[in-house]
Formats: C-alpha cells, sequence, structure tokens
C-alpha cells in the first residue's frame, strides 16, 4: 500500500505529471520541532499530532505555491522541494 497524505480529508498518493500543478509529492513531517508545530498549526490531521510516525507525510497539495524552490524549472519525474 503506498504512503498517503495525513491531512484531513486528504487521501493522495505520490502523482508524477509534466505539470508541476499536477504533480503529488509527499513529504516526511520534519524533525525540527519549530518547523514541525508550523506544519501542524497550519493543516487538519487525521489523528493527532502526537501520533505522527517516521512515515506520516503531507502532500504537495497543503502548501503554497511559493513553497517549492523548483517549480520554475520542474520536470517530469523530478519531485518538488521545498524550500
Amino acid at each position: 500500500m503506498p504512503d498517503r497524505c495525513t491531512a484531513a480529508g486528504c487521501d493522495n498518493i505520490p502523482v508524477q505529471s509534466a505539470d508541476w500543478e499536477k504533480a503529488v509529492t509527499l513529504f516526511t513531517f520534519p524533525s525540527d520541532k519549530v518547523l514541525l508545530q508550523k506544519w501542524v498549526t497550519n493543516i487538519t490531521l487525521k489523528r493527532p499530532a502526537s501520533e505522527l510516525t517516521s512515515r506520516s507525510k503531507l502532500c504537495s497539495k497543503h502548501f503554497d505555491d511559493d513553497s517549492f524552490e523548483n517549480k520554475d524549472t520542474y520536470i517530469l519525474k523530478q519531485r518538488l522541494n521545498l524550500k
């Protein structure tokens, strides 16, 4: 079973597309506690943040477009990179 997004109401899995806006990249939650807190306060999770594991992921659809460093040079089979 593929990894899925842990945001409430979202079951996105990774999707490759020639168009970066249609691509879906899954990101592991950060280990930095300050950054993690920013992530979990800006989204609603399927379960409590205290239950996040190293396999928990958040998909690229939950980030603003300007969060990605490579959206202007994105090509197929490349993953989106967060700034």
